[in-house]
Formats: structure tokens, C-alpha cells, sequence
């Protein structure tokens, strides 16, 4: 059995970072300027988006902006939890490798070398939206089965487990 993971990180002359975990290394290549640049970028927006808010999303708005605002007043800390943060998920997803198309995973890796989780995001869903129809699949199958079971046991004249197994065919799936 493996003990905690031990995390190592090390910057290589590109400025790129490397974390390293006794499951192996992962490199994400955003470098600390492109993250600088990537939140001053962000924190515009937001503060130009706060200008335009009306009372509702203000409040929502001034909190993001304060949020960037921390992130840029601890750029070596948001930096290094960044670079964390985007080699795991590069670990997630490589986990999903033998369900997902290799030139998306690809595309999805090289973004995130450059700070964009949006190929990833898309891939998260796609996996979600599988995952989903898989339960939904089961959820009908099982339904099926309880109905047959049902019908099964009314024919045996076993009303309550009858009644019973169509109740649970009901909730799993209320046509039946």
C-alpha cells in the first residue's frame, strides 16, 4: 500500500511548472507571468462588469472582484495552489483515458498547460452526461425487473409482494 502522497514542485528554466507525486509527475506549463497576466485580466472584467451591475448581481460581482483582488495580493501562494490545482485536473481526466476521444484529451491537456480549463470542463460534462445515461439505463432495467417480478408474483397470486414490486417499479420509473 502507498503512503500519502508527497507533493514536489520544481520550476524548469521555461517557467514551467512540474508537481510531482509518488504516483508520477505531471507538467503543467503556465508560467507565473501568464498566471499574473491571466488574473489582472479577469480582475478588468469583473471590475467593468461590477460597473455596469445592477444592484442584484453587485454584490456577487464585488466579491468575485475581492476574491481576484487576494488572489493578485498572494500571487506566489495563488500561483503554486494554481499550478496544484491544474495538475490534478489533468490527473482526473487521465483517469477517464480509455473513455475519452485521445485528440480531445490531448487538446484538453495542452489548454491546461496554458491555465484554460475549458476543454476540460466540456470533457467533465461529456463524462457526466455518460455517467448520467448510464444510471438512467439502470434505473429503466431495474424498473423492468420489478415489474416482471411483480407480474411474476400476482400470477402466483402473492398480491402484496405483487403490489410491492409494482410500487417499486412505479418509483424507479412512474410509466410503469
Amino acid at each position: 500500500m502507498l503512503g500519502p502522497k508527497s507533493d514536489n514542485q520544481i520550476t524548469d528554466g521555461d517557467g514551467n511548472a512540474q508537481v510531482g507525486h509518488n504516483s508520477g509527475t505531471i507538467n503543467v506549463g503556465l508560467t507565473f507571468a501568464e498566471h499574473k497576466e491571466e488574473l489582472e485580466r479577469r480582475l478588468a472584467e469583473k471590475t467593468v462588469d461590477l460597473e455596469r451591475a445592477h444592484d442584484a448581481e453587485k454584490q456577487v460581482l464585488a466579491s468575485e472582484v475581492a476574491s481576484l483582488s487576494e488572489k493578485l495580493n498572494n500571487l506566489d501562494t495563488d500561483y503554486k495552489e494554481r499550478i496544484e490545482e491544474l495538475a490534478e485536473v489533468k490527473e482526473r481526466l487521465a483517469r477517464y483515458d480509455n473513455q475519452l476521444d485521445a485528440e480531445k484529451r490531448n487538446d484538453a491537456f495542452a489548454a491546461i498547460d496554458r491555465g484554460d480549463t475549458t476543454l476540460a470542463q466540456a470533457l467533465f460534462k461529456e463524462l457526466a452526461v455518460k455517467a448520467r445515461a448510464k444510471r438512467e439505463d439502470a434505473t429503466t432495467e431495474e424498473a423492468v425487473l420489478e415489474f416482471e417480478l411483480g407480474k411474476i408474483a400476482e400470477d402466483e397470486v402473492r398480491w402484496l409482494d405483487a403490489a410491492d414490486h409494482y410500487a417499486r417499479a412505479a418509483r424507479l420509473e412512474p410509466g410503469y
